[in-house]
């Protein structure tokens, strides 16, 4: 009885159809429906994204289930050209996002100080806004992807080649650790290139051990990124110094 009964469900389980079969409709509306975090593992730096496509930019994929044609990277607020394979049940294998510009700008260097230090910095209590202007972006947040990615345009517009960032360390306030990677990412395919400003040094007095560690830091998450400004090949820092 058993053994019948075993064959029985066995049967039951061969002869069932599929929930649904993967035909290129059916791909093209589960890639549309959701976003995906995915790596470039073909590439050194091994860039993150977010993407979602939109159901226009999904008949990018075509036969044997290859897409190839533009996402949308939330990550950056950018259009990327992408190419994957879009396997059953949705799942993207073999990714491979756009190149880093991994050249450096040559001497004389043009840049700028940058503050990721908003919407904090706009009030300084009871005064808001801290500021005698009004920014063409209102009072923004440097959280806001897309403030980041027109920054970032803006300043490669008026040929700076670089932007000095303030950084407060991995731990500090305000958390322009934080906010880091999206600037780096958001700088990859162009030009344009990233140093850190170590503001620690110019209101207390770390010492040898903090300020060893806080390089080696520097070192290990953003000294080797393409958007990293290097000279003879080494990450550059800019400390901010009490006279």
């Amino acid at each position: 009885m058993k053994a019948a009964l075993v064959l029985l469900i066995a049967g039951a389980f061969a002869t069932a159809p599929p929930l649904h079969s993967w035909t290129l409709a059916h791909a093209r509306r589960v890639l549309a429906d959701k976003a995906y975090d995915v790596i470039d593992a073909s590439q050194s730096d091994r860039p993150e994204y977010e993407l979602e496509f939109s159901p226009r930019a999904a008949q990018s994929l075509g036969r044997r289930f290859v897409f190839a044609g533009l996402a949308h990277d939330t990550f950056t607020d950018r259009d990327v050209r992408v190419q994957f394979t879009f396997e059953r049940p949705g799942r993207i294998t073999g990714f491979r996002g756009p190149a880093a510009d991994s050249s450096q700008p040559s001497f004389p260097i043009h840049a700028t100080f940058y503050y990721a230090w908003y919407p904090e910095a706009w009030l300084r209590d009871p005064v808001f806004p801290y500021s005698r202007f009004h920014p063409s972006l209102d009072y923004y947040s440097d959280y806001d992807v897309g403030v980041v990615r027109k920054h970032t345009d803006a300043m490669l517009y008026a040929h700076l080649d670089a932007g000095i960032y303030s950084w407060w360390g991995p731990d500090g306030y305000p958390q322009t650790d934080e906010l880091f990677s999206r600037y780096l990412a958001a700088a990859r395919t162009t030009p344009f290139r990233w140093a850190l400003y170590y503001e620690e040094e110019g209101y207390s007095n770390p010492s040898v051990s903090k300020i060893t560690a806080d390089l080696q830091y520097i070192k290990m998450h953003y000294g080797e990124a393409p958007t990293s400004y290097r000279i003879g090949g080494k990450f550059v820092v800019f400390v901010y110094a009490d006279p």
